[in-house]
């Protein structure tokens, strides 16, 4: 019980942040995964040489008789010699050391953490945010300078410390005895007393216990049994061209197309290589492609950035990262301080302060938060607009909607007033006009505060055009004189209509009105063309609508002729002189005067860019030409137009055919998918 209040009760700091216990048993775990699992080698004792006193530990001999004060935190017994002990500074930071079962301090309070191992100490300190570690002897003699990333047990006596990709292999008294190109080792194993695993870039080999390499580091597992090394490669990969000729081969277990590079899976965590198979960056848990450019970095939660050619733009260290290209909005963790800058695209700092918050730009001024009030700032971080104001808006055109004192008005790229604050709420603005709302009226009026158009009801901009309406009902539409107007741009009167008719979209000159229920089309003059009595209707296309009568969908023209007789359940829009249509609960497809050209029989229906057309049939894909013809019957799981190929995919089996059908690579691939850098194919064999 001792033990959790003190997780749940105890402060440390962390990057001079300080945070709850909770959270340093949490860091300590990610400390721990960068030094492969450090574990005590001996089991933490529950020893009766500890007593607990005012929620603290201290030393006590066989009798009980205390020989420390109880000014621990927690004792962990690791041999029969020695405690690793936790106790807080001065300042309050917690910190390891070792003491002796007489209650000597052995190895100063000078750790942030302290694993036994193999009779010595493995040691670690914080260096910025990165954990280093180092090896000192049970008689605090330092034999490894704490510089590494990861130290670990390497067979017997000896251990592997880790740095930029390469392991040396110390002797307990610190002599370096040999130089490995491995990243890491497992922890003090030995598979059957015989091999020791190592680790490069994810990939496992075998050593033996001369350090000599058995087994290359190209494995995804490595197990040994009865002498006998079993090994279990990684998926074979491959990058063929346009001619479906390899031009690459890589054995990871994934990769993705990136740019003129790779992104590659193994195990957990992932790099990004070239077309060589050079790896060129760092390892990640996680990788997350912005664009063709720049990517996220994940990696024991947090945050970086890097670039195509896999270099570091940001270091991993971040809380969050947002890419507002070209430049990123980046969030230091403190909770308690304003936490967000502007890096470049070069991972240059651009801001001078802190800030609360920081919205995307627009033309390279972005809205910015300091100490509760906005402002802005420049491509530079250079703070144009002081931050005095309660809420500012990205700029369109050079002018900003403000909030200010309770009150709204209007800025310029230099904090000037173009229209001053009033009790009112800007809904939109022009070059010289804006559309507000007080609590009485809406109204269009000019930056000089001259009235131009007010109304009880809503105003709002629709298509370039002022729009009156009531509701969800369009009542008028005007001109940026106030004057109603028709839907082109010479604003000719149109006739009024009811103030229940809802104007929809305008397609080929005909606008598709809603009135009373129904639906029909106006022209751009505001004359009746097709009467409001459709229950419902699509815009023109080609020349022609699809209208609904009765539930069931025919087809129109513009002089209201019925083209197509309404017996269809569906229609979608015309192209190139045909429309997919679905009939008794299936589909197929019409020409212009209603001939079936392909029957309705399939369950979906999806039209190519290309006009090919993909079909589902009892859950089944396949292709039909632009005329409906067969070119590939429906028995696939799935169908991707690549150019001029198909990938197709039928039980867990991938392959490649041409448009027409005839097959360029057989269906036998694990997964083929399209890499539109390079315009190849990645083919999982």
């Amino acid at each position: 019980m001792l033990a959790l209040g003190y997780y749940l009760y105890r402060l440390v700091f962390y990057n001079g942040m300080k945070i709850f216990s909770i959270f340093y048993i949490l860091l300590l775990g990610t400390f721990c995964s960068l030094g492969q699992a450090l574990t005590n080698d001996q089991p933490i004792v529950l020893s009766k040489l500890v007593y607990n006193k005012l929620d603290k530990q201290g030393v006590q001999n066989a009798g009980g008789k205390p020989l420390t004060p109880p000014v621990y935190e927690r004792l962990e017994q690791v041999s029969k010699e020695f405690f690793i002990a936790y106790r807080e500074n001065n300042a309050g930071i917690p910190q390891c050391g070792v003491i002796s079962v007489s209650g000597k301090i052995v190895i100063p309070f000078n750790y942030d953490i302290i694993k036994y191992s193999q009779e010595q100490f493995i040691v670690g300190e914080i260096s910025g945010s990165i954990m280093k570690y180092g090896v000192v002897t049970e008689s605090n003699n330092l034999i490894i300078a704490p510089d590494f990333n990861r130290i670990t047990p390497f067979g017997k006596d000896q251990f592997g410390a880790q740095r930029k990709g390469k392991t040396l292999v110390f002797d307990k008294q610190g002599n370096i005895v040999a130089h490995i190109n491995i990243d890491s080792a497992a922890s003090n194993t030995l598979l059957t007393n015989s091999f020791i695993p190592v680790y490069k870039f994810g990939k496992i080999g075998l050593l033996d216990s001369e350090l000599r390499e058995v087994v290359s580091t190209q494995y995804k597992s490595i197990e040994v049994e009865g002498g006998n090394i079993i090994k279990k490669p990684f998926s074979k990969w491959q990058l063929l061209n346009t001619e479906l000729k390899s031009v690459a081969a890589f054995q990871y277990d994934s990769i993705f197309a990136w740019n003129n590079n790779l992104v590659v899976s193994v195990n957990n965590d992932k790099w990004v290589v070239n077309l060589s198979d050079s790896i060129i960056s760092n390892a990640y848990h996680k990788i997350e492609c912005w664009d063709d450019q720049v990517a996220l970095t994940v990696k024991n939660n947090v945050y970086g950035v890097i670039n195509a050619k896999g270099e570091e733009v940001l270091e991993e260290g971040f809380e969050k990262i947002v890419y507002d290209k070209p430049f990123f909005h980046v969030k230091t963790s403190n909770r308690k301080e304003a936490s967000w800058s502007l890096y470049d695209m070069y991972g240059i700092i651009r801001t001078q302060f802190k800030y609360d918050s920081i919205l995307r730009h627009s033309n390279e001024l972005f809205p910015v938060k300091r100490k509760g009030k906005w402002g802005v700032i420049n491509r530079a971080g250079v703070e144009v607009i002081r931050c005095t104001f309660d809420k500012i808006y990205p700029f369109i055109n050079g002018v900003a909607r403000v909030a200010y004192y309770g009150e709204e008005g209007l800025i310029d790229t230099k904090g000037n007033w173009v229209l001053k604050p009033r009790s009112h709420t800007i809904q939109w603005y022009g070059d010289s006009t804006y559309i507000a709302r007080d609590l009485r009226l809406s109204y269009l009026n000019t930056f000089k505060g001259n009235y131009i158009y007010f109304t009880e009801n809503g105003l709002s901009i629709e298509n370039n055009q002022l729009v009156e309406h009531y509701g969800d009902s369009i009542v008028n539409y005007l001109d940026f004189q106030g004057q109603f107007s028709n839907k082109q741009d010479d604003y000719k009167p149109i006739k009024r209509t009811p103030s229940k008719t809802l104007y929809l979209e305008k397609r080929e000159d005909y606008i598709r009105i809603k009135r009373d229920g129904k639906f029909g089309f106006i022209d751009v003059l505001g004359n009746l063309r097709v009467a409001n009595r459709y229950e419902d209707a699509q815009p023109f296309h080609e020349g022609l609508a699809a209208i609904k009568i009765k539930d069931k969908w025919g087809i129109i023209d513009k002089q209201e002729r019925l083209v197509v007789q309404p017996q269809y359940d569906s229609i979608m829009n015309f192209r190139n002189g045909k429309a997919s249509a679905k009939k008794n609960g299936l589909w197929g497809m019409l020409a212009s005067d209603g001939a079936a050209i392909v029957k309705y029989q399939y369950d979906k229906f999806e039209r190519h860019e290309s006009d090919y057309i993909m079909m589902e049939q009892n859950g089944k894909l396949g292709l039909l030409d632009t005329y409906g013809a067969f070119m590939l019957h429906a028995k696939y799981d799935a169908l991707e137009i690549v150019s001029d190929k198909v990938i197709i995919a039928r039980n867990g089996k991938y392959g490649v055919t041409s448009l027409k059908g005839v097959s360029l690579l057989p269906q036998i691939y694990s997964y083929i998918a399209f890499d539109k850098f390079q315009g190849q194919l990645v083919v999982k064999e």
